[in-house]
């Protein structure tokens, strides 16, 4: 099913995006949803308005993105099943994607 399928079963009305990797990621989240089901949001991820839930160890080691330089903190974001999983694939062929792919490859390099 694609995102603009998705919302019209929803009822919604959808204009298709102009830009295709937009699209491809989407759909390629919902297949992978569809495929693993409903994963575990990261512990360190979820938000802990209890005691109990700091207890078990919500929002621990959470590292906020802005209280670093750039704006960027290198982290997993992504449930433990599958971790890796590259979602959006920049294009080459465009000056804005490959602009893109080099900021990202220089902000995720070991």
């Amino acid at each position: 099913m694609t995102i603009a399928e998705y919302y019209r079963s929803m009822g919604l009305r959808v204009l298709l995006m102009a830009d295709s990797t937009s699209r491809w990621a989407i759909d390629g989240a919902l297949a992978l949803v569809n495929q693993t089901g409903n994963l575990p949001v990261p512990l360190h991820l979820r938000n802990a308005p209890t005691k109990l839930m700091k207890e078990l160890g919500y929002g621990a080691d959470y590292k906020y993105a802005h209280d670093f330089p750039g704006h960027f903190v290198k982290q997993d974001f992504l449930p433990q099943e599958i971790k890796g999983t590259q979602i959006w694939t920049p294009q080459p062929h465009t000056a804005a994607e490959a602009k893109l792919k080099e900021r990202q490859d220089h902000r995720w390099r070991e």
